[in-house]
C-alpha cells in the first residue's frame, strides 16, 4: 500500500533549515504502514531534504560551508536568463533533494542522532515537500477457508499475519477486512466476530 501527503513551507528568510522529523512521523502514523519506507522529497529545485544531527553549531557549519562552495551574489551564467538564484540551485544539489527512511513497527527507524531536515535556499515563497509512505499495514490476509453447512454459506476463518506476533492468528474474513481498514485499525483478537451469510438461492 502507499500513502501520499505534503508539507508546505514559506520561510521568513531566504535561507533556512527546518527540522521536519515529527511532521514526517505524523504522516507515517496516519498512513497505517507498519513495515516499509517513506520517501521525503523537496518539490522545488532550490530546496533540499537531508538527514543529519540536530545541533545548531552543525547547522551553522553547513550554511558557512555551502556559502564557500556556492557563494551568493556572483555573476553566474544562469543569471543571464534573468534569474538571480544560481547559488540556491547549487546548494540544493550539494545537500540533496530527497531521503528514504525505513519504517519498522509503525515508527521511523532512524539512528540515535538522526533527524530529517528541510533546507531552503531561495525562500520567502510557498514550497512543498512530498511525503510518500510505502509498505504494508499490520495485518495481511494470506488465505481463507469456506464451507457449506445446510443452507448457510459459512466463512470459517482467514489466516492473518501480524508482524508483531510470533505466529499467525485466525479470524473471520469480515474481521480481517475490518482490521485492514485504516479507519478501524484498533481491532484486535478480543473483539473479533464470526461471520455467517445466507447462501445464494438454488436455481
Amino acid at each position: 500500500m502507499t500513502y501520499t501527503d505534503y508539507l508546505c513551507f514559506n520561510t521568513k528568510a531566504r535561507q533556512e533549515v527546518i527540522r521536519i522529523t515529527d511532521k514526517v512521523a505524523d504522516i507515517v502514523d496516519k498512513s497505517g504502514v507498519t513495515e516499509g519506507m517513506v520517501l521525503v522529497s523537496a518539490m522545488h529545485i532550490t530546496a533540499g531534504v537531508y538527514v543529519n544531527d540536530w545541533e545548531e553549531g552543525l547547522i551553522h557549519d553547513f550554511q558557512v560551508w555551502l556559502e564557500k562552495l556556492a557563494p551568493s551574489g556572483l555573476d553566474y551564467r544562469h543569471h543571464q536568463t534573468g534569474e538571480d538564484n544560481a547559488d540556491a540551485h547549487l546548494k540544493r544539489t550539494i545537500m540533496g533533494h530527497q531521503v528514504i527512511v525505513p519504517i519498522t513497527r509503525g515508527k521511523l527507524d532512524l539512528g540515535p542522532w538522526e533527524q530529517i531536515f528541510y533546507a531552503e535556499f531561495d525562500g520567502q515563497r510557498r514550497k512543498r515537500v512530498i511525503v510518500k509512505v510505502m509498505g504494508s499495514n499490520r495485518f495481511e490476509v494470506r488465505s481463507s477457508r469456506f464451507e457449506v453447512r445446510g443452507s448457510k454459506f459459512v466463512v470459517r476463518s482467514s489466516t492473518v499475519l501480524d508482524p508483531t506476533d510470533e505466529a499467525p492468528q485466525s479470524l473471520s474474513l469480515e474481521s480481517a477486512r475490518r482490521i485492514s481498514n485504516p479507519e478501524l485499525r484498533t481491532w484486535n483478537r478480543s473483539n473479533l466476530e464470526p461471520l455467517t451469510a445466507q447462501a445464494p438461492p438454488r436455481r
